[in-house]
């Protein structure tokens, strides 16, 4: 009887174990299958908006968080994420600024 009364004790603790150990690999799986195509998601979204900020980029660099545009290799302005507190959470924007020094 005290043996039975034992496994009664650990069967628990074994199941959840069980489970646990299998959504966490689970979890790393689906993980490790979609981080490369969020990422391309981000930024095709990221460069979607800084055409509608400076439609004749063609191309831009990103350093130290700020986006660097250009329009046939000169430099015209920069781009960076700012992060301001609303209502319902966080709002995410991007601010364009013109680089009139060209």
């Amino acid at each position: 009887m005290p043996a039975k009364d034992a496994l009664k004790k650990v069967f628990p603790v074994i199941l959840l174990t069980v489970v646990v150990a299998i959504s966490v690999t689970l979890l790393t799986f689906t993980d490790r299958l979609t981080r490369d195509k969020i990422e391309y998601q981000k930024e095709q979204k990221i460069q979607s908006m800084l055409f509608e900020i400076f439609p004749n980029m063609s191309r831009y660099d990103f350093e130290d968080d700020i986006y660097t545009i250009y329009s046939n290799g000169d430099k015209v302005g920069y781009a960076f994420l700012a992060v301001g507190k609303g209502y319902g959470g966080d709002i995410d924007i991007l601010v364009g600024l013109e680089d009139e020094t060209t």
